[in-house]
């Protein structure tokens, strides 16, 4: 009777396999493909809100190291790490320096830059969107990245370019520093081409990339201009930005933030005239979605009710009797 139940079991179980020859070829229920995530505009919005949110925008929730923990635009951070603290008075009274960069700024900025690479790569395999709307796409994202790129050549030079996701981690060398201004050019100006002249509140635009672009080659050329031309030579270019390569992008920068200029699009705040001391206070506040600003380019929105996320100017800068309960009140 027992060896009947073995044989029983066995062919019972044999036949269900026999039923399931796919059996390990089952489509997870927890992950999404590629046209599912970038088939739909609500999908790619909330895809291009998590690369929006991961930009290094050096605002007052930056924070890039955290005494020996390190940090990246979170809480709580070492006070002098603030980016509301990074003035000669305040860091004087604190008895602080400059912060210094962590770790993972670098790894967070290269992360960025991998959803954008994956991005790049899925969009051209995905049906049902038109052509128009996916160099659209395909332009707000290497503004992005180029944005990413800013970050991470104002921090360390010349660093690895990545222009695919990796199959796999593999260390690279580190290119030159004019390989990763011009990449950023390069990447700027795609995204002028194919980008609308105007966006929603948050997203990048036309004249939002042409004004990146200015700062990006103005900070570039600088270096080349001012900066000390023994570096670019014994770094092999690692560091460091040649004469001719500092003019050329001199000339961008005048063209881009003249194309910005003459488009008409933007002009100086000016909703306070008799006030200038209460314009010039508007000008920062006066930058919400709906509200008019002319001369807002591009803003980062702050929504406490939304996010729950707050930053360091009112952490520092409440005054003492209404300090919060870490204790930093008119730490400045």
């Amino acid at each position: 009777m027992k060896k009947l139940m073995i044989i029983l079991t066995v062919t019972i179980v044999a036949g269900l396999c026999s039923c399931r020859k796919d059996l390990l070829n089952v489509q997870p229920t927890n992950l999404l493909t590629a046209n599912q995530v970038f088939s739909t505009p609500a999908a790619i919005t909330a895809y291009f809100a998590s690369l929006y949110a991961s930009l290094p925008v050096e605002d007052f929730n930056f924070a890039p190291a955290n005494g020996s923990a390190n940090s990246f635009e979170t809480f709580p951070a070492h006070g002098s790490g603030y980016l509301a603290n990074w003035t000669e008075e305040s860091s004087n009274s604190m008895g602080g320096t400059s912060p210094n960069l962590g770790a993972n700024t670098y790894d967070n900025i290269y992360a960025g830059i991998r959803n954008v690479n994956s991005f790049l790569q899925q969009i051209v395999t995905v049906q049902g969107l038109d052509s128009t709307t996916k160099l659209q796409y395909i332009a707000e994202a290497k503004f992005i990245r180029a944005y990413d790129y800013f970050a991470l050549v104002k921090f360390y030079g010349g660093v690895p370019l990545l222009t695919v996701p990796q199959t796999k981690p593999t260390p690279l060398p580190r290119n030159t520093e004019v390989q990763v201004w011009n990449q950023i050019k390069s990447d700027l100006d795609s995204a002028i081409e194919f980008l609308p002249p105007t966006s929603d509140y948050g997203r990048a635009n036309k004249y939002v990339a042409y004004t990146l672009e200015a700062r990006a080659m103005l900070y570039a050329a600088s270096i080349g201009y001012f900066g000390d031309p023994s570096v670019l030579q014994s770094t092999n270019g690692t560091n460091g930005v040649d004469m001719s390569s500092a003019k050329s992008y001199m000339q961008a920068a005048y063209n881009a933030a003249d194309s910005v200029i003459t488009s008409g699009m933007y002009s100086l705040f000016m909703q306070y005239p008799q006030d200038l001391v209460k314009n010039f206070e508007y000008l920062f506040y006066q930058c919400g979605p709906g509200q008019t600003n002319p001369e807002a380019i591009f803003c980062r929105g702050f929504n406490y009710n939304a996010t729950n996320s707050t930053h360091s100017q009112d952490l520092m800068v409440l005054p003492y009797a209404i300090e919060s309960p870490a204790g930093y009140g008119n730490r400045l």
